[in-house]
């Protein structure tokens, strides 16, 4: 007997009291054993977690505020940023991307790569896979709206701005008690409420020219890395020109292996005879395969 199953989780949850919530943005760091060199496992779906709580009410989730989100964060030379895809973190929105290039250059990267999984696809995020122990120390716990009394009319309209924050700040005091005493695969978990702030986060873009010597952005990634010209910024601190000697990622090559050669599959062919090249041989071949059937020069990432 064999059972097959498709995995599929919807990308969002839109929950039905839009502003009477509290948001946490979850991120973890995933840890990456340094013994075990050319391993799929080497790269764990596991790390130390930090949430930011946000109040729906006088604050709100967007592209800026989760790029202020990396501040706290613990950038190095090379960072990889696996997003859920969604309205405010899809990596080939214009607000995403001009986040990007401002991390890039505030923190010297030598490149910065934005991700996302295809639609219903995010149940393999590492994230997500964590948000289920978050929800279960969750379970049975009841966030009061009205710890102090009611801040609600009779019209459910709010009545008392100042009291209504401090139900909000019992309420996530709640969250920050339960998931700061959360171990996860052997790693802690740090919480921060973010408190509402007037000032604004809202990065400068670059011009056409310096974004067509960084900047590669499809449906699903966006990639900013240091260009040649050693006048511009410090040297690379990294290996990363070592794997990738063109600089940029090589676009996903389906790879068909013939009697006397390796060629490109066509549109459609998709069996045991096909497969998708690894990085090493995707830099390997990149420029000297063309897409068949067309006359493009080179594969494009989409």
């Amino acid at each position: 007997m064999k059972l097959e199953y498709r995995v599929e989780l919807p990308d969002h949850y839109w929950v039905v009291a839009e502003r009477h919530k509290l948001i946490p943005s979850v991120y973890t760091v995933l840890d990456i054993q340094e013994d075990k060199y050319r391993q799929a496992e080497a790269v764990t779906y596991s790390g130390p977690m930090f949430i930011k709580i946000r109040s729906s009410k006088h604050d709100s989730s967007t592209a800026y505020s989760h790029g202020k989100d990396f501040d706290d964060l613990m950038p190095k030379p090379v960072v990889v940023m696996i997003s859920d895809g969604g309205p405010d973190e899809n990596p080939c929105y214009r607000k995403t991307v001009q986040i990007i290039v401002d991390h890039f250059i505030k923190y010297n990267l030598d490149t910065i790569i934005m991700v996302c999984y295809a639609s219903h696809q995010s149940a393999f995020n590492p994230v997500e896979r964590q948000m289920a122990p978050l929800s279960y120390d969750l379970a049975g716990i009841i966030l009061l709206h009205d710890t102090f009394e009611s801040n609600l009319d009779a019209q459910l309209k709010t009545s008392d701005e100042e009291l209504e924050k401090y139900n909000f700040k019992v309420a996530r005091d709640v969250l920050i008690s339960v998931w700061e005493n959360t171990i996860i695969d052997g790693y802690p978990v740090l919480v921060k409420y973010i408190e509402p702030s007037e000032e604004s986060y809202c990065p400068n873009e670059k011009s056409a020219a310096w974004m067509e010597k960084h900047v590669i952005t499809c449906h699903y990634m966006t990639q900013v890395i240091k260009y040649d010209d050693s006048s511009c910024y410090k040297p690379f601190c990294s290996g990363i020109k070592q794997v990738l000697p063109n600089r940029f990622f090589p676009p996903p090559l389906l790879l068909q292996q013939k009697l006397h050669s390796i060629c490109t599959a066509s549109m459609g062919i998709s069996d045991n005879t096909t497969h998708f090249g690894g990085l090493l041989l995707s830099v390997l071949m990149e420029g000297k395969l063309t897409p068949p059937g067309t006359d493009l020069k080179y594969f494009p990432f989409d």
